[in-house]
């Protein structure tokens, strides 16, 4: 694990070639949704993302490959489907959730600068 000094708005606003899991977009509304986000800003964020973003779906060897991680991490369903997608391709999973601080590969970002 290693900690970015960037914000998402930074690495979302770059160049780099970005995929982001169909589960990610659920997470990101929900919390939007949570903290009474307008619909505007909500819509306004996905469409971002999903302009931004390669969008990638689930499929059966991911959801083996969640299951296993899920149960030897200790994490979420949800968050190991979204890990293994990211590992499924061989990408770097950046995030600001430090659920994911022990995992491979896995960069957190400060969150203190998403909304």
């Amino acid at each position: 694990m290693k900690l970015l000094d960037k914000s998402a708005s930074e690495i979302i606003e770059s160049d780099s070639l970005l995929s982001t899991s169909i589960l990610t977009l659920f997470e990101v509304k929900k919390k939007l949704l949570k903290e009474n986000i307008s619909k505007s800003k909500i819509d306004s964020v996905i469409s971002l993302i999903n302009e931004r973003s390669l969008i990638l779906g689930v499929n059966e060897e991911i959801v083996n490959s969640a299951a296993e991680i899920s149960f030897e991490q200790n994490l979420s369903s949800l968050d190991s489907l979204i890990y293994a997608s990211a590992m499924q391709i061989k990408a770097k999973f950046i995030t600001a959730d430090n659920d994911f601080r022990n995992l491979d590969n896995v960069e957190i970002i400060d969150n203190r600068n998403i909304n």
